[in-house]
């Protein structure tokens, strides 16, 4: 599998800025919301997409853009 994780990690950081304050979300939702990549299966993809999705929050570090909820610079500058 070749997969784009730059464009699938950006996807995942434009949907979780739509997640409105206090709503709460889980990765395989946020997955399920994102197409399955060229070249990658369906069912390899619902199995590992919200794992994807999680490595999409945890590249988002505390120097990154504070407007993605649950990165740790959100919460850092919530407390």
């Amino acid at each position: 599998m070749n997969v784009d994780f730059e464009t699938f990690y950006r996807t995942v950081w434009e949907i979780v800025r739509q997640v409105p304050p206090g709503q709460v979300t889980t990765y395989g939702q946020i997955a399920s919301m994102i197409p399955c990549p060229p070249g990658v299966p369906e069912e390899a993809y619902r199995k590992l997409a919200p794992r994807w999705v999680g490595d999409a929050m945890n590249q988002v570090s505390a120097g990154d853009d504070i407007t993605i909820p649950g990165s740790a610079s959100s919460i850092a500058r919530a407390r």
